[in-house]
């Protein structure tokens, strides 16, 4: 991936980060912007053309935080079984394995190059 490209996921996470604050939902921030990384690389990495379109929009609706990572790529994503010296592979697991412990879902819209994620928000204690 090149500089330019790592330098936007970082963006990204920064951003993600500061509305999650905002929005007073720091207890999803550590799982969260792992999942946000792992989408944002695979939109930056697998987009149409060098330097092509990658969308991302967060939403906190009915008790639910909803991520939705775009692109103009072609393929579809799909966890992957990376063999244990593999230096990637492993994104989609982790997103999966992450929003199943917080008790989310994730997927992708076809033909739209979409790949959303929901997580429930923990409720505020008394």
């Amino acid at each position: 991936m090149a500089v330019v490209d790592a330098q936007r996921v970082g963006h990204v996470r920064r951003i993600v980060a500061a509305r999650l604050r905002y929005l007073g939902l720091a207890v999803l921030l550590d799982p969260v912007l792992l999942v946000v990384s792992e989408l944002v690389t695979n939109a930056v990495e697998h987009t149409a053309a060098p330097g092509g379109s990658v969308t991302v929009t967060q939403v906190f609706a009915r008790g639910e935080l909803h991520l939705l990572v775009q692109d103009d790529g072609r393929g579809l994503p799909r966890v992957q079984a990376a063999g244990p010296e593999a230096e990637s592979g492993r994104g989609l697991y982790l997103v999966d394995c992450v929003t199943a412990e917080l008790g989310g879902r994730w997927g992708h819209s076809l033909g739209t190059g979409t790949v959303w994620c929901v997580i429930p928000v923990p409720r505020a204690g008394p």
